[in-house]
């Protein structure tokens, strides 16, 4: 008798932690795919920065929006509100180029327990060249 109680106690236990393990196991991918999201921003920032930085200053903005987009695009990372900040204040041969990406995107595909929309930014400058440098 004593063995047919303690193999049940044994299936209950599994039964009763089994979602708890699932819980933390879908909260620890999506801390992951966060990290992820940060790491992809901040790539799609340096390389906005860096197509800023080879164009004029009227030019600047709308490369650095579409590098940044192409570049998360390219990544997986939908966005649902993507912001591009280019400042061209110093884009002069041996200046810079800043630009800032703000990317807002949510993970409802791992189910309730989702963190809901999550706003990621990085910023990046770049040197102009100052031979090829924007005018």
């Amino acid at each position: 008798m004593k063995r047919s109680q303690s193999g049940s106690a044994g299936v209950l236990e599994i039964v009763l932690l089994t979602p708890v393990f699932m819980l933390v196991a879908m909260f620890i991918v999506e801390i992951g795919r966060v990290e992820d999201a940060r790491t992809n921003v901040a790539y799609a920032a340096q390389s906005a920065a860096r197509a800023a930085a080879e164009r004029t200053s009227d030019d600047a903005p709308a490369d650095a929006t579409a590098v940044a987009s192409a570049t998360l695009a390219g990544e997986g990372i939908t966005c649902t509100n993507l912001k591009v900040v280019t400042d061209t204040s110093d884009l002069l041969p041996a200046g810079t180029a800043k630009v800032t990406v703000s990317c807002t995107t949510g993970f409802t595909d791992l189910g309730p327990l989702h963190l809901g929309d999550t706003t990621v930014s990085a910023s990046a400058v770049e040197v102009v060249d100052t031979v090829i440098g924007g005018t």
